[in-house]
């Protein structure tokens, strides 16, 4: 067999190996989702089949007609099944072909667990409404609208769902919820389009969540959109009902939107700290550079915060052009680098005038130290708390990219000592070893801090900076990045990438902009006129020199004088 044959049957093996490892992670990812909704689906089921039986089946009919246990039994097996698939289908053909990004585990358990606790909510109430003795026979007259009804805050669930998923989510969430309410309430159309619209009115005010008051805002909006709505609702379904109540059921509409936006203000801290989500208000606190891990770094190592801060106005316009989020690429750009604190002096941006430390060490150990990094800053990312996204894009913003200097440093050594005859040949240098250990990028916000983190720094290098280099230092620095595959599991585009390096070349080309020759101090103008050169410098007679030194006795005395006054003696 030829060496060639070899190398090719190598070649094909090693890719043969790959996909069946990707096939292997694809399969555990699948069956994971599947497990985990088949779990909290069931659970849910269970307890929504408990709720709905007697809406369905009726409450007098199960308490007075005497159904066996084997018949109750039946009944709430089929009623599990029928939330099931309830519940399992709209998420996961929504999983399939409407939501932008994949739930993960604990993503189903949350959507569960507010489904379960919305429900059972309701159904208390409902209980309540029926079931008390002291309640107003207004309460009760309305079977369609009854003022409780009105008073439910649904359209909190919608607005906590926004703000940690995205609109997709929130809508199909929406619709799932307000069919169990409705069914749970034994009302008709008119109350699911009443607890629809009011959440597609509070997904829609509320998203983008910024600051901490706009649930509330939202929450307004909403309350007069509702009690707009049943003003509408009255006059076509009960116009036989007296003028005088009008204004009772309109307000019962209105502060269920007030109480919506405000259990949404309330809670969504509550969530966003159990279930370890990060919103985009934590982000903005994140951003400050008064954080204890941006102000150690600024200490520890400037030259790096100094790039990371560079990094971060890079993604931040490319983003916004592209449609990524522009705050989370901002700050992960902030803190992509975390990790050379505890080996600051490594990296050669934070090397002043000081010996290069990898001198004097073997390219696999410069290497491993430059590795190191991202695990390094993986953990201070998770120990202050910075949230998954940022870890993730941490963890992701090398991928899998060579260091190639120190390889091809790790060639040349293995070469010399080949070649010397009093050397022995060391062992083959694996390329594998000088590969950071990934995931690749597999978002747009990280392989946009990828990108930028490789453009700022590869600029660094190129001797005199113009627009013409650095851009071709960009485009080189993006095409080799592309060509190595590590922007193949993002949703970066050829378009993308193109606006990318527009911007890139912009930021960068106004870093590393030409200034003019500033004019010298007035201490060489001076030395430099013709008179000065004459009796300056050493060349003074003795009556000037002594008057000169009168002077500035006479001028240190006053100047004494002067700082004393000052405080400053």
């Amino acid at each position: 067999m030829t060496k060639s044959s070899k190398e090719s049957a190598s070649v094909i093996s090693a890719k043969v190996d790959d996909s069946r490892q990707k096939i292997i992670l694809s399969s555990a990812s699948f069956l994971s989702f599947h497990r985990t909704l088949i779990i909290v689906g069931g659970v849910l089921s269970a307890i929504l089949s408990l709720i709905c039986l007697p809406s369905v089946v009726g409450h007098g009919r199960l308490l007075h007609e005497g159904f066996s246990s084997l018949r109750l039994l039946t009944m709430f097996l089929a009623g599990c099944v029928f939330c099931f698939v309830g519940l399992s289908v709209p998420f996961y053909v929504g999983q399939k072909h409407v939501l932008k990004k994949s739930l993960t585990d604990k993503d189903l358990v949350f959507l569960g667990s507010l489904i379960a606790i919305a429900s059972l909510l309701t159904y208390t109430m409902s209980w309540l409404q029926v079931h008390l003795t002291n309640v107003p026979d207004i309460l009760r007259l309305q079977q369609d609208l009854r003022i409780f009804v009105l008073i439910l805050p649904v359209a909190a669930a919608a607005m906590i769902v926004v703000t940690f998923f995205d609109v997709n989510t929130a809508l199909l969430f929406s619709i799932i919820l307000c069919t169990f309410l409705t069914v749970i309430l034994e009302s008709n159309l008119w109350i699911f389009l009443y607890f629809l619209l009011s959440s597609f009115l509070g997904i829609h005010w509320l998203y983008p969540y910024h600051d901490r008051f706009k649930p509330i805002r939202a929450g307004i909006f909403v309350g007069l959109f509702q009690g707009f709505l049943v003003g509408l609702f009255l006059v076509l379904r009960q116009p036989s009902m007296g003028w005088e109540l009008y204004p009772l059921y309109t307000l019962a509409a209105i502060m269920g939107g007030i109480l919506s936006g405000v259990l949404a203000s309330g809670l969504i801290p509550l969530v966003e700290y159990l279930f370890d989500y990060t919103t985009d208000t934590r982000l903005m606190e994140l951003a400050t550079m008064d954080h204890p891990l941006l102000r150690e770094l600024m200490l520890q190592a400037p030259g790096t915060y100094h790039h990371s801060i560079i990094v971060g106005n890079m993604v931040e316009i490319a983003a916004k052009s592209i449609g990524a989020n522009a705050l989370l690429a901002k700050v992960a750009a902030y803190y992509h680098d975390i990790g050379k604190i505890k080996k600051p002096l490594y990296f050669i941006e934070n090397q002043f005038d000081c010996e290069n430390r990898h001198a004097k060490l073997a390219p696999s150990m410069s290497s491993l130290i430059l590795i190191s990094h991202v695990k390094d800053g993986v953990e201070l990312a998770r120990k202050y708390k910075l949230g998954q996204p940022i870890v993730d894009i941490i963890q992701q913003h090398h991928g899998t990219s060579l260091i190639a200097y120190f390889y091809q440093k790790a060639l040349e050594c293995r070469e010399r000592v080949r070649q010397s005859k009093k050397g022995t040949e060391l062992p083959p240098v694996n390329e594998e070893d000088f590969r950071y250990p990934g995931p690749k990028p597999q978002t747009k916000e990280a392989g946009l801090v990828m990108l930028a983190d490789m453009a700022e720094a590869a600029c660094r290098s190129i001797p005199n900076p113009t627009p013409a280099r650095i851009q071709g230092m960009v485009n080189r620095v993006i095409n080799q990045a592309f060509a190595d595959g590590q922007l193949d599991e993002c949703e970066l585009t050829l378009k993308d990438l193109h606006k990318i390096a527009k911007h890139f070349n912009q930021i960068l080309s106004t870093i590393h902009h030409k200034r003019i020759e500033y004019p010298s101090t007035a201490t060489a103008k001076f030395e430099s006129h013709p008179k000065c050169k004459e009796t300056g410098n050493g060349r003074d007679t003795d009556q000037k020199s002594a008057a000169q030194s009168g002077k500035s006795e006479a001028n240190k005395a006053n100047s004494g004088t002067d700082l004393k006054r000052l405080g400053l003696q």
